[in-house]
């Protein structure tokens, strides 16, 4: 009979439960534990003691269970987001946090609602309502981040309560916000048994769009993708390593994107030409490469190095060039944040080159060339993207090869920008200065150095400097608008 009439009861409160709008399931749960281990799944679940209890008592438990999925936090994503926020500021327990922000929002709504109140306080207190609960919400909340944080008694308890209720409450803030100042005030109160101890959280299984919701709201506050990987291998997602690597590739892209947007304008006004662009023919040009026909056709005059085209026509991109980016990965660029400024830089180029349409040799290199990630005069713009965040710091510098590959690149298209970035640890200086000055005869040699202490180079390396536009660069600044200063304009 027991067993009937809870059948019966939990079909009332799905009922219930759906004309609130979940469409999930309502369960029981034969132990006397309440709580499911997500808070946010599909799934409520309903011990035996719970049922035990009076309808308008379940009605409320429900309720409050109901908008925790419908509205805090209400996403998974959301919740992710309040995950990092709080582990973030140092909470040792940052789940258990996130459910107490989410429970006492709630409380707030339930109780601000006429049609709801009467059945959210049986649930809250089991009991008769006092007259005056209503008109001390604030005060109620105030006592229930006490008790739950067990700061009663405690030396400025109340200060601190009145603290967490004001961030809680701040309505003209976003939600996020206001949790993340929630998460900094009781930070240091909130860390459960044990200080030494960290919380276990459950497994959670945000779908695709919920994750990419998760990554754009991460990088939107600010957190890198180095705090993006350690917050997934804090947390359990129900992803296999390859996915969760193809999800911290994507990170990495899309904050580098997010930050060659904010520099983007360097590339305004600048698009792909519809016409077909042609180099001008100089004296002192070799003659075959000029094109009388040419010439005569477009301009009908010739003057040299004015009206006088160059045999090879180039098609592609305002300045028709072709660009090589040789980016230094020996192992000295993993300190400092030396590699994480190069992909910036090669990244901004990358979707400058895209916009025009060039060519792009990409020549990752230390002691040597690493060839799995090398691209020679491609347009295959996604693969050099992934080639530049995938590429890892090993070896020592050895320019002479790589420079060697971008003269040769340069001579057979005829003229190219070559980036060259490096910390300046170079094991090669003097085969480097004739190739360098080989290819500044070809077009624009750029060197990007993270080696403020210029004095300490040596003889050979400063010769190669004054061959190149030198950016002497500070690994804690990014340089990626010089680049493309360098490479458009």
């Amino acid at each position: 009979m027991e067993a009937e009439g809870n059948l019966k009861i939990l079909a009332r409160l799905k009922h219930f439960a759906a004309e609130r709008g979940f469409r999930g399931n309502i369960a029981p749960l034969p132990t006397a534990d309440v709580l499911s281990e997500n808070y946010m799944s599909d799934e409520i679940v309903v011990s035996s003691e719970l049922l035990k209890e009076p309808m308008s008592l379940l009605e409320g438990w429900v309720l409050h269970e109901t908008e925790h999925r419908s509205s805090y936090p209400g996403t998974i994503d959301r919740l992710l987001l309040w995950l990092h926020l709080a582990i973030d500021s140092g909470v040792r327990e940052p789940y258990k946090l996130t459910h107490l922000f989410s429970d006492l929002l709630i409380t707030e709504r339930m109780l601000s609602d006429g049609t709801l109140s009467e059945k959210y306080r049986a649930y809250l207190e089991n009991a008769p309502v006092k007259g005056d609960y209503l008109n001390n919400q604030q005060a109620h909340i105030r006592d229930e981040i006490e008790r739950l944080l067990g700061l009663e008694g405690r030396p400025k308890a109340e200060k601190k309560a009145i603290e967490a209720h004001e961030a809680l409450c701040r309505r003209t803030e976003d939600l996020d916000l206001r949790f993340r100042r929630f998460s900094q005030i009781l930070a240091r109160d909130f860390l459960g048994e044990s200080i030494a101890s960290v919380e276990k959280l459950p497994r959670f299984q945000p779908s695709f769009l919920e994750r990419d919701r998760l990554i754009r709201s991460l990088l939107y506050i600010g957190a890198t993708p180095s705090k993006i990987e350690h917050f997934f291998t804090r947390i359990e997602l129900s992803l296999s390593d390859a996915e969760l690597r193809q999800l911290l590739l994507s990170v990495g892209k899309l904050y580098l994107y997010n930050m060659f947007v904010m520099v983007s304008p360097t590339l305004r006004g600048v698009k792909p030409s519809e016409h077909p662009i042609y180099e001008i023919w100089n004296l002192g040009d070799h003659p075959r490469e000029l094109s009388l026909t040419d010439t005569y056709r477009h301009y009908g005059v010739f003057i040299p190095g004015v009206f006088a085209i160059r045999r090879r026509e180039i098609t592609r991109g305002r300045s028709a060039k072709s660009l090589a980016i040789l980016m230094d990965c020996s192992g000295s660029t993993g300190l400092n944040m030396v590699l994480s400024r190069e992909r910036e830089a090669a990244f901004g180029l990358i979707q400058a080159a895209r916009e025009m349409d060039d060519p792009i040799s990409f020549i990752p290199f230390s002691t040597r060339p690493i060839e799995d990630y090398m691209e020679i005069l491609s347009h295959n713009y996604d693969t050099i993207e992934n080639a530049v965040l995938q590429v890892q710091p090993w070896g020592y510098t050895n320019l002479t090869t790589p420079l060697t590959l971008a003269l040769r690149v340069a001579e057979r298209v005829g003229r190219q920008i070559t980036i060259v970035m490096t910390d300046g640890n170079i094991w090669d200086s003097d085969q480097a200065i004739s190739l360098a000055a080989g290819l500044s005869e070809l077009g624009k040699v750029v060197l990007f150095l993270f080696n403020p202490a210029v004095e300490d180079l040596s003889a050979e390396m400063k010769q190669f400097m004054r061959l190149v536009s030198i950016y002497h660069c500070d690994p804690k600044t990014p340089f990626v608008e010089d680049a493309l200063n360098e490479y458009v304009l």
